[in-house]
């Protein structure tokens, strides 16, 4: 079913073996790692220093400490390492006279597990000051490194930043818009996505079982006695946080604008943005989800606004004239491309949609057939 899905089989495998085969844990869990931005090279033996290892931590020097820095911060489960790295270059900062602390074994389990065998994860400790000593196995610190106090409050304060940052799912993402697209349907062609043949609606007796478990496990946990507080603190740990949205907005033209914001602008930031494009911004307009009333609220931010991680919206000209076609400007309609099945932004933690944006906004396309209509056994 995973595979089914688009997730790599082998990936999928590991991921069902630690969420104990719950199959909506396992997605949530593909689904964050398919998120991260190109990764640290890992070494190829977590448990050794390997060559690429010495070879950066030869290369790091103190200016790339913030470029590390925000680049661990952005892969999923680099918490661990950067918690790491913070206590290795506070202790020599709190106690810079104590030899235990300036000589760091990183063979050692615990060490290597937390660094997680990531080539930038070395990088990094030596651009705090570590280097390593003759034997490869070692990272020390010397004498002048050590004693400079300002140099190593830098690094850790440094560090506190990038472990915030990994907590909130990486580095702070700009307003927006970003990577503004204008797409129109192939030739010939509806605007629609990729169909999906009829095979996909037959549910497969272990597709049935999975399904079955992951209702009693939540019919189970609705039975328990919780107070209020306690719902709501579980209903928090369950909701996914986005921090980028993708927005869409089709014109009656059938001309679909689309870009990527921050969960956290404000639907003003998409307001200026479409009426920067439009080829006559001077008439009034509003912005509209199917079957629901305009946007008004512009002060809230998209995530507020449910319109996170990706959302289709309408777009509806207000002025009794009208207005004529096409909508956008030269400049925009001179780089139209072709619609086609793009990965909407994901999430960490908790529950929510992943895969390609549909024509519906934040659904998969591979979740409704030509109709639109919603397989039964998915809506259960």
């Amino acid at each position: 079913m995973l595979v089914e899905m688009g997730f790599d089989a082998a990936a999928a495998r590991a991921a069902l073996q630690k969420c104990g085969g719950n199959v909506e844990d396992a997605i949530g869990r593909l689904s964050d790692r398919g998120a991260a931005p190109a990764a640290p090279v890992p070494v190829s033996d977590p448990t050794q220093v390997s060559r690429e290892a010495a070879a950066a931590m030869a290369r790091a020097c103190a200016n790339d400490i913030p470029r590390l820095c925000e680049g661990l911060s952005a892969v999923p489960g680099s918490g661990t390492s950067l918690q790491m790295l913070r206590k290795l270059v506070g202790n020599v900062r709190d106690a810079p006279a104590e030899a235990k602390f300036r000589r760091v074994r990183l063979t050692n389990a615990k060490i290597s597990a937390a660094l997680g065998g990531r080539v930038d994860s070395f990088a990094l400790l030596a651009a705090c000051g570590f280097h390593l000593d003759a034997s490869g196995e070692h990272a020390e610190i010397g004498d002048a490194a050590a004693a400079d106090a300002d140099a190593l409050e830098w690094a850790c304060v440094s560090l506190d930043q990038a472990v915030t940052m990994a907590a909130n799912g990486g580095p702070p993402v700009p307003n927006g818009p970003m990577d503004v697209k204008v797409l129109v349907a192939p030739p010939g062609q509806p605007m629609r996505f990729d169909e999906v043949g009829e095979d996909f609606y037959a549910l497969t007796p272990a597709e049935a079982k999975a399904i079955m478990d992951a209702n009693a496990a939540r019919r189970a946990k609705d039975a328990r006695l919780m107070t209020r507080e306690q719902r709501n603190a579980d209903l928090a740990k369950q909701k996914r946080l986005y921090r980028k949205a993708m927005i869409r907005v089709r014109f009656p033209d059938e001309t679909v604008l689309q870009a990527t914001f921050s969960a956290a602008a404000p639907l003003s930031t998409v307001l200026a943005w479409v009426s920067e494009g439009l080829r006559e911004p001077f008439h009034p307009f509003e912005l509209a989800l199917a079957r629901s009333p305009p946007l008004s609220e512009m002060t809230i931010s998209l995530e507020h606004a449910e319109l996170a991680p990706a959302a289709l919206l309408n777009f509806r000209p207000t002025d009794p004239a009208g207005m004529p076609a096409p909508f956008l400007k030269a400049e925009l309609m001179d780089h139209v491309q072709y619609l086609g099945a793009e990965e909407i932004p994901r999430g960490i933690g908790g529950e929510g949609p992943s895969g390609p944006m549909g024509a519906e906004g934040g659904v998969p396309v591979a979740r409704r057939d030509n109709s639109g209509r919603v397989p039964a056994w998915m809506k259960s």
